[in-house]
Order: structure tokens, then sequence, then C-alpha cells
């Protein structure tokens, strides 16, 4: 061969082509495209580097990498550089007519090697992880670079054995060598050489471009995991990039939403800003995994053709073999790579989402306990976008994989293509139909979830006072009733899921059969199967496709309702905060020409726009002085109160403050469910001697050392741990602690015995009281009018809203009609009477008495979430599911799973046996007889698909819902006091939340998955194995590899997937306590706090959450790994050992859908166990919550009982949480007909007393030896034998914190829960409490009720209306009027007139009852028969009231008199 055609074969070789060469063995020709891609690839890298080395130049250093690497990364880029100078001048110096074309692509090269050395030095000391751009280059260029090897020293040596034609071979392989060098030196994690914490960090951070597509980073957590259970603390922690505070910092204006539209293009421009370059990074990988997945029908075709030739050559097949692994190798990692950008997306998105969600929380208005919308917002839909958007890219990619694969099938079979397009069209058509329907009907369900859990939520932090009541068991129903709702109303969505799932199968089973009904009716195997992989490529992605659009469609329905909650009307603060000296005073209000420090001008308040509760009020109230504003119940003083917080939504007038720094003490204590003295500094700095001025000013000392743990005790949710007057204290405490110039505190003394209230009252508003002392300005908001002398101003309200009178107390108390339109008429002269002024109180912070054991400050802390306990899904939580559903469905389930197995397998053995038939001389069959029978095992897919799917999603969602629920209700309703005290009620919501979704959404889908995958793989298995006996006997070995890795990934996966549900409990805690506390956190400016602790505890749970998806996409890769090395022995065995082309093919068309049926599986086992980890946290919590409930108190009186409610008590002693006890030895007997009152100082044991006489808690044996319980009596019935339930429906009783069902039920509903009563026996109650016109403004007894909107003491006459109504049905319908009341300080929150109404109505109702009510008012003890001071959980003192407060020195006038 002469050197100009030399030349022209070598050249040609390095550039892909064969046409100067003439050995026929050179298989230059499967090396093409791979050149092309090469020169792409430069082309790519050259064109991003010199942008990215600008950027990264202007960044800091923070990297300290050792000098040896540095130096040996130098010399590395640099040989790579002069390596490909040279093959750029041997490429220059040739005349070939290919040198052109090659030299430019040695040029290009050249450029780049240039340019990876500038950035790659650069990158070295700037970037905590090596570049992905330089890295990501050398692996591309190396592969490409190793694939073009052989053909150039074949050309080499077929053209000259003298080595003339080494020189250019040679060059190029030792730049490969070093290609790889420079590769594993840039890869070289850097972590420990970073300059910063490494505990803050995941090594993520600092992993290559390699490590992140082979998640090789991952595989020490995975390792541990497989070790020993993970805990919270194993975990890495979230990388930076991920974080809500990076997300912040990059987006300043947050989760602000510009435009109130929520069309799909508006959300998407919405989310876009924050998060659209994180949207974008999935593309390139998602591309590369499209050009790889089209190469495998080519690679097909031409592994066909090879084994059909009579010429089977040595160097084809090793190329065949070697291109086998680089495109099922490319699939693995491009996959990896695509899913690892999704997976970071839909971490980001969560993150903005809750994040905005909760912003938005803070800043909305708030009326009654707050809009529950929020918690469901950041569940429910939240985890249904998670989980939704996360087929977002495989839409577009999969139409164009659609349009592709068409145009590639019209190769193969002419206008036949269109047969199947025309289903595929089809699909698409119903699936948009179905879309629409499908955003309108997941809107419904979420409504109805919404719903509920906001019901729920009520419903769990009500239980105590629910079980006072008596209303257990109808709360029990209501919310059964509401999960009854959300089912049915979710059915259809579910329904459209099985209607899509069939569509998806319809292409893939009946697309198939068309397109050779209308081929060619001549089959040969190659076209069979080279079309049937085309089908495959075109099927496939419709049936992804298919699915997807319901499913982002809900998607699109869930971010509109986010949105729409997030383009809400914000809080009008319509407040203004200005110097005193700007502030006019209005010389005829109470300022007198001072200056004012409160100003209300022409003041206006309402809660709704028609309803103004507050009318034409004018305030000037001087810095300093301390206000004490009066009224009847529902006269506005609350209202008031938060007028000046800016809390009331529709405001007239002007409200002018002289500080911004508030204090604020609601009516309701506020608590979080933290230790008291949490409760108290809330996010204050630890002053040592201000926190106990402010404990002794509150008389807490005593509380504190009583109790077991001080001022550490857990208060629990709602403060249910504490009596009412220490909430209420504690409460108090937290305003003064807090730097406050104004304090507003509303009816802070209404839970207090007389003693603690004058002691408190004179602690902070004597002469020389601590907010005296501090100079503080105080509007304090009472019914009680007995301590106003201390009020430099009295306000008084009138019932209709409006300012009665006010002024200075010594002024309105010498003008009698000025005193009695404020109501101080009744006490001629309270100075003398209590003494106030007279008395002295000695300045607390001179000598402190109280030592809080921690001095740390109230900081918001990062989530320590310890080892959790993992539910064991053991074949008991199996049994315990399946129990719920019936057999026969399962049944059919099962044999529709079977059918779609075979359905979908075995015509690839069938299109086998129809092509081997086809083409032989004589065909024993006809085209009819193969076509028909084919397209019937398609349809049979289909027909199996639907009625099983609606089986799992409808039947099976429905059965187990309902009947989980209603066990999970029942156990929370009867959980022991003790359980409710220490227990989240987020934690317990959570249940019905999350687990209850997971049992709705996640369950139903695995199961169908994990089934349907199994059949099918167990039919691919089959296939494959037929394809080549060498490969079945390989079976062994890859069963043990696929059971190794599920050993690994298994115990990891499950729990990372408990952790993540674990990690989301304080989220939802969070949200709960931000929306029930909302008022008192913005008054204290608390909110930037609660938002900085939001953000830990989001970027908490989102570490489990990303690392549990991160998993599972490391099992993906691992399925694709192992699907590369069977297709890559497939392919060696068929090649080097000859095959038949039939059984190949079968084989490697099914190989293309193998590895995601494989990952599928895994995955949907996993998803399996660990959504039945939510049934197996239900079972749990139904056996192992502490229940109130014992063996032997299933007693259950006849009607009549209690008839007279004589009450006896000997030595009882009682605790909450076993160790501490409230009552010690207490006696007492209580005769029929008796009207009691239970007094004594706040904590003292009296709640108490009404708690184990409903049985909210149990006696303890008098000694710890003693197994007999003491002896309590109701009318001679022992009452540790009754049922609680029908105790507590039988014994009227109304609490201190007036209890009512959720919003949205009617007065009705609210007034008679057990529907026992008619419509006249309703109206006339709720006239006689004077509520008839609260009800008629509302629309009548059906109308609904928002207990928000009620005074607190309207909501204590309706408790009590509830009370006078059961008597009166008892009455009617068993003829016995007399029984047992118990009360606890109903009148609390009314003023003097109601109170005498009340003690009318006990006198006209209960005349015949034997009633024990506490209180702290004078005049109601004195109403009363008798007078029983409890004190130290003992009856200290016990008889007349009139006979007590003559009693020198005795408990109850001390109590009474102060």
């Amino acid at each position: 061969m002469d050197a100009g055609s030399g030349d022209d074969c070598l050249y040609a070789a390095a550039f892909g082509f064969t046409e100067s060469c003439t050995a026929s063995e050179f298989p230059t020709t499967e090396y093409v495209w791979i050149f092309w891609l090469s020169v792409a690839t430069a082309a790519a890298f050259v064109a991003l580097a010199l942008p990215r080395a600008l950027y990264v130049s202007w960044r800091p250093t923070i990297a300290r990498a050792p000098a040896v690497l540095l130096v040996a990364k130098l010399g590395a880029g640099a040989a790579l550089a002069g390596l490909r100078l040279g093959l750029l001048i041997l490429a220059v110096r040739h005349g070939s007519h290919q040198a052109p074309r090659l030299a430019a692509s040695t040029a290009l090269d050249f450029a780049a090697s240039c340019l990876l050395l500038a950035l790659s030095l650069l990158e070295h000391f700037r970037c905590s992880r090596s570049s992905v751009l330089t890295c990501a280059y050398l692996t591309l260029s190396f592969i490409y670079d190793i694939a073009r090897c052989p053909s150039l020293w074949a050309a080499s040596q077929h053209l000259d054995v003298d080595g003339n034609y080494t020189a250019f071979p040679g060059l190029f392989t030792a730049a490969v060598a070093v290609e790889l060098v420079f590769l594993v030196l840039e890869s070289t994690r850097r972590r420990s050489w970073i300059v910063w914490n490494a505990e803050d960090h995941s090594p993520e951070e600092t992993s290559s471009i390699l490590s992140l597509g082979l998640y090789s980073w991952l595989n020490p957590l995975l390792w541990r995991g497989y070790r020993e259970p993970l805990a919270m603390q194993h975990l890495y922690a979230l990388d930076q990039a991920l974080s809500i505070d990076t997300l912040d910092a990059q987006n300043p204006a947050g989760s602000a939403v510009e435009s109130t539209g929520t069309s799909v293009w508006q959300i998407v421009l919405w989310l876009a800003k924050p998060l659209g370059w994180s949207l974008l990074l999935p593309v390139l990988p998602r591309l590369c995994l499209l050009c790889f997945t089209f190469a495998q029908p080519f690679f097909l075709q031409r592994l066909l053709l090879f084994l059909s030739s009579q010429d089977h050559d040595s160097s084809t097949g090793s190329g065949l073999v070697a291109v086998s692994i680089l495109i099922y190798t490319g699939i693995a990692i491009s996959t990896a790579l695509y899913w690892y950008y999704q997976e970071r997306f839909q971490s980001l998105l969560r993150a903005f989402l809750i994040s905005a969600i909760y912003r938005k929380t803070g800043s909305i208005p708030h009326v009654g306990e707050g809009d529950s919308a929020a918690v469901t917002l950041m569940g429910a839909d939240v985890e249904r976008i998670y989980t939704g958007l996360r087929f977002l890219h495989e839409v577009w990619a999969n139409m164009i994989q659609i349009a592709l694969a068409s145009w590639l099938l019209h190769q193969q079979l002419g206008l036949a293509f269109l047969a199947p397009l025309i289903v595929v069209l089809f699909g698409f058509a119903a699936s948009f139909a179905m879309s629409k329907h499908a955003v309108r009907f997941q809107g419904a369900w979420m409504a109805r979830v919404q719903a509920r859990i906001s019901f729920t939520s009520t419903i769990l932090s009500r239980i105590k006072d629910l079980r006072v009541s008596g209303m257990t068991t109808p709360a029990a129903k209501l919310v059964q009733h509401e999960r009854e709702d959300e089912i049915r109303v979710g059915e259809r969505s579910r329904s459209l899921i099985a209607v899509s799932a069939s569509l998806s199968q319809l292409p893939s089973a009946v697309a198939p059969a068309l397109a050779f009904a209308f081929g060619p009716h001549v089959l040969d195997q190659t076209h069979a199967y080279t079309a049937l992989s085309l089908l495959a490529l075109l099927t496939s992605p419709l049936l992804v496709v298919l699915q997807s659009l319901p499913i982002i469609a809900a998607c699109v329905a869930c971010l509109r309702r986010i949105k729409v909650f997030l383009i809400r009307n914000e809080r009008m603060d319509q407040r203004v905060t200005s110097q005193p000296s700007t502030i006019g005073a209005n010389k005829d209000n109470v300022g007198n020409g001072d200056e004012g420090f409160i100003v209300v001008r022409g003041g206006s308040f309402g809660w709704s726009a028609d309803n103004n509760t507050l009318k034409d009020i004018d305030l000037c109230l001087p810095k300093s002085s301390i206000t004490f504003v009066v009224g009847p119940v529902a006269s506005g003083k609350s209202t008031l109160c938060r007028a000046l917080l800016g809390e009331v939504p529709y405001v007239q007038g002007d409200v002018i403050l002289g500080s911004g720094k508030l204090g604020y003490c609601d009516q309701v204590p506020f608590l979080f469910n933290a230790s008291i003295r949490d409760n108290i500094i809330g996010f204050s700095p630890f002053d040592p001697a201000r926190y106990a001025e402010v404990i002794e000013a509150t008389m807490l000392v005593e509380d504190l050392r009583n109790l077991p743990r001080a001022d550490e005790t857990t208060v629990g949710t709602k403060g249910v741990s504490l009596s009412g007057g220490q909430r209420q204290r504690v409460s108090l405490a937290r305003a003064l602690y807090h730097d406050a110039d104004i304090l507003v505190l509303d009816d802070v003394l209404s839970a207090l015995d007389g003693s603690t209230q004058k002691h408190v009252c004179l602690s902070l508003f004597a002469p020389n009281g601590l907010l005296r002392r501090r100079g503080t300005t105080a509007l304090v908001c009472t019914h009680s009018t007995k301590f106003t002398p201390v009020a430099d101003y009295v306000v008084g309200l009138s019932s209709d809203g409006t300012i009665a009178d006010q002024g200075r107390f010594e002024d309105l108390m010498q003008d009698w009609s000025r005193s009695r339109r404020v109501g101080l008429e009744g006490d001629p002269d309270p100075i003398t009477l209590f003494g106030l002024l007279g008395d002295e109180i000695t300045p607390v912070a001179k000598e402190v008495k109280w030592t809080s054991k921690s001095q740390a400050g109230s900081q918001p802390k990062k989530s320590q979430l310890t080892l959790v306990a993992s539910p064991t899904v053991d074949t008991a939580v199996y049994r315990h599911w399946l129990s719920t559903m019936a057999p026969l469905p399962l049944v059919i389930y099962l044999v529709l799973v079977l059918g779609n197995g075979f359905s979908a397998n075995f015509p690839t053995i069938w299109l086998k046996m129809w092509s081997a038939d086809s083409v032989s001389p004589t065909p024993e069959h006809s085209f009819a007889f193969w076509i028909g029978i084919y397209a019937l095992l398609g349809a049979g897919g289909v027909l199996c698909v639907f009625p099983a799917g609606l089986i799992m999603l409808r039947t099976a969602v429905r059965l187990t819902g309902t009947g989980l629920h209603r066990a999970a209700v029942h156990t929370a309703m009867h959980s022991s006091l003790r359980f409710l005290g220490k227990t989240d009620v987020g934690k317990v919501l959570n249940l019905f939340s999350q687990d209850m979704n997971i049992m709705d959404t996640q369950l139903p889908r695995m199961v169908n998955n994990m089934c349907f995958c199994l059949a099918t793989a167990a039919g691919q298995a089959v296939v494959i194995a037929l394809s080549s006996a060498w490969l079945a006997i390989s079976y062994p070995l890859f069963a043990a590899l696929l059971w190794g890795v599920q050993e690994i990934y298994l115990p990891s996966s499950k729990r990372l997937r408990i952790l993540d549900l674990e990690a989301k409990t304080p989220l939802y805690t969070n949200f709960l306590d931000t929306l029930t506390g909302l008022p008192t956190i913005r008054a204290f400016g608390w909110f930037p706090h609660r938002l900085a602790r939001n953000n830990v505890l989001l970027d908490d749970s989102q570490r489990p959450s990303y690392l549990l998806a991160i998993a599972q996409q490391w099992l993906t890769l691992t399925m694709n790994i192992i699907v590369a090395l069977i297709a890559a022995i497939l392919v060696a065995l068929s090649t080097q050992l000859g095959s038949d082309a039939g059984n190949v093919g079968a084989g490697l068309v099914t190989l293309i859908s193998l590895g995601g049926t494989l990952t599928t599986i895994v995955v949907a086992y996993t998803g399996l166990e660990t959504s039945l980890g939510a049934i197996s946290r239900l079972k749990t919590f139904g056996e192992e919550t502490e229940q109130e409930g014992h063996e032997h108190d299933d007693v259950v009186p006849d009607m009549q009982w209690p008839t007279g409610g004589r009450v006896q008590m000997h030595d009882v002693r009682a605790s909450y949480d076993g160790t501490h006890r409230i009552l010690k030895g207490l006696n007492l007997v209580v005769e029929p007909g008796e009207k009691v009152a239970l007094c004594g100082r706040t904590g003292s044991g009296k709640s108490s007393i009404l708690a184990i006489l409903l049985r909210l808690i149990d006696p303890l044996p008098g000694t710890p030896t003693a197994t007999a319980l003491p002896l309590i009596l109701i009318d001679d019935l022992p009452l540790n034998t009754i049922d609680r339930v029908t105790l507590r429906e039988r014994v009227i009783s109304a609490s201190q914190d007036a209890v009512f069902l959720p919003d949205g039920t009617s007065f009705r509903t609210n007034l008679d829960p057990w529907a026992a009563a008619t419509d006249t026996e309703c109206t006339a109650v709720v006239q006689d409490l004077g509520l008839g016109s609260v009800m008629q403004a509302k629309g009548g007894l059906d109308a609904a009720i928002n207990a928000g909107e009620l005074s607190a003491g309207q909501k204590q006459l309706f408790s009590l209306a509830r009370a006078v109504l059961r008597r009166r049905v008892k009455k009617r319908k068993t003829s016995i009027d007399g029984g047992l009341l118990l009360l606890d300080e109903i009148t609390s929150n009314t003023d003097a007139a109601t109170g005498r109404l009340v003690r009318k109505l006990l006198e006209d109702e209960f005349g015949a009852y034997t009633v024990l009510m506490v209180t702290h008012q004078r005049e109601m003890a004195l109403a009363f028969d008798r007078v029983v001071v409890v004190d130290g959980g003992k009856v200290v003192e016990d008889g007349k009231p009139g006979e007590l407060l003559q009693r020198e020195g005795g408990r109850f006038k001390g109590l009474m008199d102060g």
C-alpha cells in the first residue's frame, strides 16, 4: 500500500470512516458516532469553560489542598496539553483529504486541554468540590478516546509493520492514559482540606461528578445503616445548597407572590424565579439518557444482523460487546445524574413551599384558634406536589421519544406506524380530558383532607375538656364521619388513577398488534424485534406520560391551593408608633392633659365588616399609667386588647402607641409545649434577677417547689399538666419578663383565688409594685372591679360596645352616677374594704428568692432527635392490614395480577414463534391466527389492570382507611391523661394526617406497582433465560447479588423513612403552636425567632427525606448496572458462542424494560414496607398507648343514675404523672342535694377532685404495697366499676375552659351533640342564658358557630347552657329531677350581673341536684350551702360559708379577704 493511501486509511480510522481501507475485518464503522460525540463534547467544554473560569476567579480561596496534589495536577494537565499538541502537529503535517477535519478536531482538543489546566488550577483553591465541568469532560473524553484506540492501532498494524504509522496512535494512547491520571487526581475528594467544620456539611458537597453519578458518597451511610439502626445523629448534614437559609439568601424577596393569578403559567413563573436553575439542571442528563435509549434499537439491529450472517469475525463481536457496555452503562450513569438533580429540585421545592406557607401564616389575620389550612397545605398538599412533580421532565422527554420512535418505526414498517400512533394520540386525548377532571377532583379531595385534619386537630387538643363535658362519643363520631366523607370524595380522584393506569397499558398492549396487523405480513426476526424494540420506545414513554399527566394536574391543583393561600389578604396593622411628645392629648379623655402613650381616636373595631364590636372609642393613656378596662360580658374588652395589638381585621380611626415594645397576656393562656422556664423566657436573653423577680411577683415560687422538676417541668399541650391558675400565672410571668414598655393584660386574674389575686395585683400595680418601678404602661381588661383602686384610670365599656365612662378612679367614685355607669356602684368604699392602697409590697428585686436550675438562655435550637423505635413490619403487620379487607377482593386481585404478568411477557415468545413460522417455506398457521392471538394477549393485560386498580384504590382504601381510622380515634379519645400530658398533639396528629395520607395514596400505589412488576419480572426472567442457556445458569448469581443489594438497602431505607416521618412531627407541632398563639407571638415580636426555628426544623426534616430519595436512586443505579452486566454477558455469549437470533432478540427487547422493572420491584417493596410502617405505627399506637380504661370498669348504670348525687371519698390519693401527688389522703362526703363550693389557692387540688369524680385520673393505693383502691362512691355505686364514658354522660359537668366542637359545626350540634333534645328545648335554654340574640344574629340553631367570635364569658354561658339542656332532657326522658353537677370556675370570665344570673339559674334548674363547684368568687361561694377549702391535696376547712367567713385566721376568710 502506498503512503498516500496509508495516510488516508489511518486518518480515516481516526475520523471514523473506512472508505480508504480495504481490510474486511476492520471494524471502524462502529465508532463513527463516537468520534462525533467526542468533538461535540470538546466544543461544549470550550464554550462553558471560559465563563466558568471568569466566575470562579472572583470567588474567595476556601481550600488548602496538599502541594503534592497541586504539582501532580499541573504535571498531568501540562502532559495532556503537550500530547494533544503533538497530535495536532501530526494532523497538520499530513496531506490526507481527511486531515483538515482531523486537524480541526485535534485543535479543538488542544484548546480544551489548555482551558482544562487553567480551570483546574482555579477550582483547586476556590471550590469545595472537584470541578463538575472538568470531571465531566475528562470522563466523557476518556470513554470516547478509549473506544477509538482499537481502530487506530488496527489501522496502523494493517498498513505498516515497520512502525511508520504508529506515531499518531501512540500519542493518542498516551493521551488517553494521561486523561485517566488527570481524572483520578481531579476527582480526589477534598473534604478535609476545606476551611469549614466538616460536621456541618454533607460529603456530597465535596464529591466529584463521578461520585455523584455513582452515589459513592452515600455508601458509608448505607453500610452503617446495614450494621446498626440509623438515628438522626448518624445522618449527613443537609447540603448547604438545599438549606432554606441558602434559598432565602439567593432570593431576598423570599416567597413574596408578585402576581395574584393562579393559571398554570402564572404558577410556573412564580416558581421559576427562586427555583428555575435547579429545575433546568436535570435537562442535560435527561437528554443524554434519551440518546443512550435510542442507541438500543440500532444496537439490537446490528447485533441481530451479525448473528444472522454467516461470517462471524471476532473483532466485530468484541466491538459489539464494548458498545453494549457503553450503552447500558451510559443509561445507568445518565439516569443516576438525572434523578440526582431532579431529587435536589424536589427538595428545594418542598423547602420553598413550606417556608412560604409558614411565612404567610405569620402575616394573616388571626380569628379564633387560627386557620388550620396551613397545616394541611404544608402536609398533604406539599407531599403530593413533592411526589407528583418528579415526573415533570418525563413529560417533555417522552414526547421527544415518542416523536423519534414514530419516525424510526416508519423506517421499519412504513405507513403501518400510523396504527400505533393513533392509539398513542387516543391515549393523549383521554389523558388530557382526565387531567381536567383530575384538577377538580384533587381540589375537592384536598379540601376534604384539610377539613378533616383541621377537625381532628381541634378535637385532639380538647380531649380533656370533651371528657369533662361527656362529649367524647359524639366528637369521635364526627371525626369518623369527616374521614368517611374524605374517602368518599377522594374515590373519584383514585378512580381516575385506575383509568389512567389502564390507558397507559393500552398502547403497549394494542400498538404492537396494530402495527404488525397493518405492516408486512412476512416478518423475519431482525425486523420483528427491531420493530418491537422501537414499539417499546414508543409505548413505554406513553405509559409514563399518561400516568403522569393526571398526577401533575393534581399537583397543579395543590399548587393553586397554596398560591391562593399565599395571596390571601394579610393582617392590616393600622397602628402607628410615635414618640409620646408627638401624640396629642385629648383633655376630654382619661389623660387630662398628660402626654398620651396609648391613644385611640374615633376607634371602631370589629371581627366582620358589617358588625363592629367596639364603636366610637376615644382613649388617651399617659406613659407609666395603669388603666383598668371593665364592662359586662361581650362588651368588647378582649377586642380592645386585640385592637392595641393590631389583631382586629376591621378598624376605623387611629391607634397610636408610644412604643413598639409590647407584652401581652391572653385571656386564654397560650403556652408552648415546653418547660415552664422556656415559656417564661421565650426568646429573650436569660436574666436570673429578672426571672426571679417575675416568679416572685406571680406567686409561682411555691408552685415550682411542689413540682418534681420545678421550672423544668414540661407544661404539655395547651398546658394540660398545670392547673388553670398556674397556666395563667406562667403566661403573666412571660409578659412581665419580656422587655416591654406597654403591657396588655386580658383578664389575667380571673383564674386565681382571692389571696393569689390580691398578691399578684399588689405586686404589679401597687405604688411600689413591679410595673410602677419599671415605669411600664399597662392596660388591664377585667370583669372584676374590686381591684380598680390600684388603677390610675378606669375605662368602663357598655354592652353596646361604646365607652360608658372613663376617668381617674377617685373622680369616678366621687360621682355616684359615673361610678354606676362603669359598674363600681356595688362597692361603696372599695379602698377601705380591701385596704389595697395601704398595703406595702417589698420589692422582690432586692432579695432573689428563686434560683433557676438552668442559667442558659432560651434560644432557637437545632432539633436533636434521638434514636426512635422502628416499627417492625413483620407478618403481624401484614395480617393486621389484610384483616381490614374482605377475602374475595383479595383473591380476585391476585388472579388479575397473574393474568397481567402472563399477558405482558408471552407476546414476546409468541412473536418469536410467529416470525419463525412467517419466513418458513410452508407456514403452519395463517397470518390471521398469529395476529389474532397476539392482539388477544395484549387486550387481556389491559382488561386485568383496570379492575385490579379499582380493587386496591377504592375498595381497599375504603375498608382499610375507615377501619384503622376508627381504631385510632378510639385509642386517642380513650388515652390516659398522663399520655395526653406528655405527648405532643403534633405527634398524634401526624398519625391522622401523614399516616392516613400514606394509606390513601402511597400504600395502594406501592402494592399495585410491586404486584404487577413482580408478575412481569417473573415472565421477563423466563424470556431472558430462553435467549441463552448459559445466562440462565448465572441466575443464582444474580439472585444472590439482588439479595445482597436489598440486604444493604432495605434496613437503611426503612429507617430513613421512619426518621423522615419522625422529623416532620416537630415541624407540625411548630405550625400548630404558631397558629394557636399567633397574637401572642406577634405581640412579643417573636415571629422572626419562630421562623428561624421553623427553618431549623425544616432543614432537619429535609435530611432523612432527601437521603431516602437519594438512596432509592442508588438502588436504581445498582439495578441498571446489573442490567448492564446481564446485557454484556448476553451479547458476549451470543457473539462468541453463537445463539439463535430470535432468542437473543427476545432477550434484548426484554432487557430494555428489565432494569426499570427490577428497580420498581425493590422500590415498591421498600415503599410497601415503609407504607406499612404507617400501619405498624397505627397498630403500635393502638396497642401501646396507655388507656384510661381497665378490665372491670364496665358497669353501665340505669338511665336514672345518679338520682341523689351523694358523694363519698375516703383517703383518696391521686397523681397526674404517677409520682407527684396532687391529692394526699382527701376525705369528703357530700349529701344528696347539697351545694358545695370548693375553694383554695391555685394548684391546691380543687379541680383534681372533680377530675377524679369524672375518672379523668385514677386514685392511687393508700400505701406502696396496698392493692385496694381508696373508696369513692356516687349514690353508693363504686366509682372504679363504672364505665368511664357512661359516667361522664350521666354526671353533668362543665369545665373552666369552655369546650366547642370545631368551627363549622352548628349551634345545635355544639349545644346537643348527642341529638337528644328538641328544637324547642334548645332554643329555650339559649334564651334563658341570654345568648338568644347571638344565635339569631348568626342564623339560628342550624347556623355554623365560630367560637372565636364569642367572648370568654359567652363561651362559659354556652357551656352552662349545655349543662342545663342535659338536665332538662334527663328529666323529660326519665322523670327524675336529681343527680350530680360538677362545675369548674364556670363564672370566672363573667361580670357581676352575669354571675347573679348564673346563681339564680343554678338555684332554679339544679335545686334538686348535688352540686360541687370550684370557685374563687366571694359572692358565688357565699351562695352555697357549704364551703370546703382544699390545700396541699387535703381538706383543711369545711363548714357553712357565713360561719367560715367570720372565723378569724380561717383559711376561707383569708382567701376571700386576701
